[in-house]
């Protein structure tokens, strides 16, 4: 495979590939469904992933090389073809954060497969990595929350969402995962845990398309408890 030559090819469709991987993202934000945030969680390493991509040094470059293949093909909706791109990733690049970003993304496809305990073990994998971008670690917090979700630890969820949202919080989906980390609080039964992430969302984000469903939620609650 000549790298240097993709690399070429790499930079030339960076513009096009940036622009349509957060379309989707701001997409997949504004019409959230309980599983939607998955599409949030898959999309959110593209801005960490080529920002990093863009200072590599010549190592680290090929690295980069093979992840960006491997996005090329989620971008297509090609799980399949995208797994082997991220595994080779991390055999042959084990000590570059590209390999630590790679697991993530492993994760990410098993969460889309519903291959949940897989998922559950890739982003425990990548919390733990050091990894230098916070949108990648944020991205892995909300992909635990997900699972845990699935397995109806929803304390466990929420706990999750809100470092994803706290820790991480000028990530352009922390609102969104204040938002799951609130209504996980409420589903578990945490209603004093809810409310001050509903706040945070309407004070800090006042922007956001979660600030109007965070208002309607703490309203609804404010009518319960009368």
């Amino acid at each position: 495979m000549n790298l240097n030559a993709t690399r070429i090819k790499d930079d030339d469709d960076h513009d096009a590939f940036m622009e349509n991987a957060l379309r989707a993202a701001d997409f997949a934000t504004r019409n959230r469904t309980p599983m939607i945030i998955a599409v949030v969680v898959l999309l959110a390493i593209v801005v960490g992933t080529l920002a990093w991509r863009r200072a590599a040094e010549a190592d680290k470059a090929d690295a980069a090389v093979l992840m960006n293949r491997g996005l090329q093909a989620l971008d297509a909706g090609d799980l399949a073809a995208a797994g082997p791109w991220f595994q080779r990733t991390i055999d042959e690049f084990s000590s570059t954060q590209a390999a630590g970003e790679a697991v993530y993304m492993l994760g990410a496809i098993a969460l889309r497969e519903g291959k949940f305990e897989e998922a559950e073990s890739r982003f425990e994998e990548t919390v733990h990595a050091g990894l230098e971008s916070g949108f990648i670690t944020a991205a892995a917090h909300a992909g635990l929350g997900l699972c845990l979700e699935q397995k109806q630890d929803f304390a466990g969820a929420a706990r999750e969402y809100s470092t994803a949202g706290l820790t991480f919080e000028d990530n352009f989906n922390a609102p969104a995962h204040l938002l799951a980390a609130a209504l996980c609080w409420e589903r578990a039964g945490k209603l004093d845990e809810a409310k001050p992430l509903l706040e945070r969302i309407v004070e800090k984000y006042k922007d956001s398309t979660e600030k109007t469903r965070a208002e309607q939620i703490l309203r609804r609650l404010e009518f319960e408890a009368k």
